[in-house]
């Protein structure tokens, strides 16, 4: 499966670099933070799971819903 990553200065584990200009504010699309936890378990945490899971099903995180990225997969 595939998915992109990006880790703001402040820790914010989020699903990409364009996510923060989808919507207003980071608490809708945080998939956990770096200075929390390691990369390596927020990769592999639940939150990052479904995430995962919802791009490539019929329903994508509302956040990307409107990328071109999705569907290029």
């Amino acid at each position: 499966m595939v998915a992109v990553h990006a880790a703001v200065a402040h820790g914010k584990a989020l699903p990409c670099c364009i996510a923060p200009f989808s919507m207003r504010g980071y608490d809708a699309f945080t998939l956990g933070d770096a200075t929390q936890d390691t990369l390596r378990n927020i990769w592999n945490g639940e939150k990052y799971r479904a995430f995962r899971r919802d791009l490539l099903g019929e329903a994508p995180p509302p956040c990307c819903a409107n990328c071109g990225l999705r569907w290029s997969l």
